[in-house]
């Protein structure tokens, strides 16, 4: 097995997605009074998806040129 460096971005985001399934299992109810709040909060994430995305397609590229080398 590869021991490889742990990658804070993904541990962030997952630890973030475990916390909102926890409280959508619980019930837990959190109401944020800003209404533009939400939709920049919306938007924000929509945004960090695609840039994910974009990132992952162009890893691949990389990693193809790369591969050429050896």
């Amino acid at each position: 097995m590869n021991v490889h460096r742990t990658d804070a971005v993904s541990l962030v985001f997952g630890l973030i997605f475990l916390l909102i399934v926890a409280g959508w299992l619980f019930g837990f109810e959190f109401n944020v009074p800003l209404p533009r709040f939400g939709w920049i909060a919306a938007g924000g994430l929509i945004a960090a998806g695609v840039i994910g995305l974009f990132r992952a397609l162009r890893v691949d590229r990389r990693r193809d040129e790369t591969d050429n080398r050896l």
